[in-house]
């Protein structure tokens, strides 16, 4: 794996932000976290230096697609959208 690929974790849920960070540096990507999709775009307003973002879709006040639409008026980053959501 490239050690220089940058990887920006956001999610509202610090498990789930801590194991994808666990999970993406064993595979040797260098790894940042952010809280919020407000968080997520300040991060990469400041510094366009990500190569790819995994964020929650749902996510309190700015979810993942309103987040995602939000970094497309600036850059075009891959983006990758998840859910852990489950069914009691």
């Amino acid at each position: 794996m490239d050690a220089n690929i940058r990887i920006l974790v956001v999610d509202d849920e610090p498990d789930i932000r801590q194991l994808l960070r666990i999970l993406l540096e064993n595979r040797s990507y260098q790894v940042a976290e952010a809280s919020s999709g407000e968080e997520a775009v300040r991060r990469l307003r400041t510094d366009p230096a990500y190569d790819l973002v995994v964020m929650d879709i749902m996510m309190p006040e700015l979810d993942g697609i309103k987040t995602l639409l939000k970094l497309r008026e600036s850059r075009n980053i891959p983006v990758i959208l998840l859910s852990a959501k489950s069914e009691d």
